[in-house]
């Protein structure tokens, strides 16, 4: 969403409520810890509520029919990283090839035919010994696990889709967190092992537990693990950092020469495996809180060790197997100016202090609730339209921030008559400002004149004027809602 956004693009995301949060809430959690990490607000995409579970996507009718009208493209990011399935209908296969295949369902039926399908370098399955090529797809490879078996199932599926018109095909290896920053929300597959054997160093390692016994059960921990994944510490890894995918994701999006394409977003530069049981332990010395006195009878349970971790990591053995390598031609031809950062010693400890700092992503952050929104202030002040037609003359009022969102307004004769979500790129102009200064205005703290003058308001267009004239008369109210939607549907009809 940053990134894309940051370019201009004109973003509606499909996000699922939860238990915690509303849909709309999630997104806001999200660019809120942007927002702190940049230092400036942020655009608001608009928010499409519902889920992969059936080929309508559970949208209302009035999101489907908006969706319809507004979207050309559909980036399909949904995945589940379940390595092994219990049975037929569950994860991965339920997210990774059902979802996919209502997804596909869902864009045939709103005629959306350009297709960006986020799949993963690993469709490839256990072939080695020979370069992976953007254009393989399915050559009788064996998967490694179900999960690369169902995201090769979903992409086959997606490339025999006949109503796509433009398909764009990503495929990224192994995620980490971010290259600066180490940040990441998800802590799957290279912070596995980490996790567990900071669970277990908090279960057998004891306050009176001696200084030596915890460092000799991180050394062991160390051994077990590369035990437990069955290497030799001569293998190689594709890790690549979230900031980097996302950069490339977003330039391939943003310049249609680039579509149509699959494209490896892959290192450049291996990672050895022995980096990782030598970072894992200095991160585990650096960070374990050792107690001060000693206490030579102290014991770790190396018996419960041994248990607890190799049973936990036989599901990522072959997640830990010597990496194939993989062609990026194309991605070279795409972003020449976007390397890979190289994963050294310096940044994987980096990424180690992150997961660790960060509990492992518990608990969750707490979740954004704006106390106003742009929405809710619309929804009171206008009435909400979906229009097809060219009846009236539009600008775009876009709210960055908290609460913010973009919303289009509808003209007749010089009068607001109605609003729909989202902002046109054939806007006549567009009225640009934070939350905090559309707030102050609709409060009446301040005038549309005063923010005018002081810079707060950016409008772009060449019917600038016009769409103060208009600001004015949004905040000023110079027709009641009742006669504003009397109106709208008269010229609707």
């Amino acid at each position: 969403m940053h990134d894309l956004m940051s370019r201009g693009v004109k973003l509606a995301v499909l996000v699922r409520s939860n238990r915690m949060a509303t849909a709309a809430q999630r997104v806001e959690t999200q660019l809120a810890f942007w927002e702190k990490q940049l230092g400036h607000t942020l655009p608001r995409p608009v928010v499409v509520e519902g889920d992969l579970s059936s080929p309508t996507l559970n949208l209302s009718e009035a999101d489907s029919q908006w969706v319809k009208k507004n979207c050309k493209a559909f980036m399909h990011n949904a995945a589940s990283l379940t390595f092994y399935a219990k049975d037929a209908e569950s994860e991965p296969w339920r997210s990774n090839r059902e979802g996919t295949r209502n997804v596909l369902a869902f864009c045939k039926d709103h005629g959306i035919h350009e297709f960006h399908h986020v799949s993963t370098a690993y469709v490839c399955g256990k072939r080695r010994g020979e370069l992976i090529k953007e254009s393989d797809v399915d050559v009788g490879q064996e998967p490694g696990n179900d999960y690369e078996q169902s995201k090769l199932e979903s992409e086959v599926m997606v490339r025999s889709a006949d109503f796509i018109k433009s398909l764009t095909v990503y495929r990224p290896a192994i995620i980490v967190g971010d290259a600066e920053t180490g940040y990441t929300t998800t802590y799957h597959g290279f912070y596995v092992p980490l996790k567990l054997i900071a669970t277990l160093l908090s279960k057998v390692a004891t306050g009176s537990t001696s200084q030596e016994m915890i460092k000799a059960g991180i050394r062991v921990g160390s051994v077990r693990l590369q035990q437990a994944l069955n290497v030799q510490g001569d293998e190689q890894k594709n890790f690549v950092p979230v900031d980097w995918v996302s950069a490339c994701m977003t330039e391939i999006y943003c310049n249609e020469e680039n579509h149509g394409k699959t494209y490896h977003l892959t290192p450049r530069n291996t990672v050895p495996v022995t980096i990782f049981q030598k970072v894992w332990e200095d991160i585990f010395f650096e960070f374990n809180e050792l107690p001060k006195g000693e206490n030579s009878d102290a014991t770790i349970n190396f018996d419960e060790f041994e248990s607890y971790f190799v049973g936990q990591m036989k599901t990522y053995q072959s997640y830990w197997g010597d990496d194939p390598q993989f062609d990026y031609s194309n991605l070279e031809k795409a972003c020449p100016h976007l390397p890979c950062p190289t994963i050294n010693e310096d940044m994987m400890r980096n990424l180690c202090r992150f997961a660790i700092k960060d509990n492992f992503g518990w608990p969750k952050p707490p979740v954004v609730r704006p106390a106003a929104t742009v929405d809710a202030w619309i929804e009171e002040h206008l009435p909400v339209m979906n229009v097809s037609d060219a009846s009236y003359q539009t600008y775009s009022l876009c709210i960055s921030g908290e609460g913010g969102g973009d919303w289009t307004l509808l003209v007749d004769d010089g009068t607001i008559v109605a609003a729909e979500r989202g902002a046109r790129t054939e806007s006549k102009a567009n009225l640009c400002m934070n939350m905090h200064t559309f707030l102050r205005l609709v409060q009446k703290e301040v005038k549309v004149e005063e923010t005018l003058q002081n810079g707060q308001i950016l409008l772009e267009g060449s019917e600038g004027n016009g769409a103060a004239e208009l600001l004015k008369q949004l905040i000023e109210g110079d027709s009641s809602p009742v006669e504003r939607q009397t109106l709208a549907i008269q010229m609707h009809n």
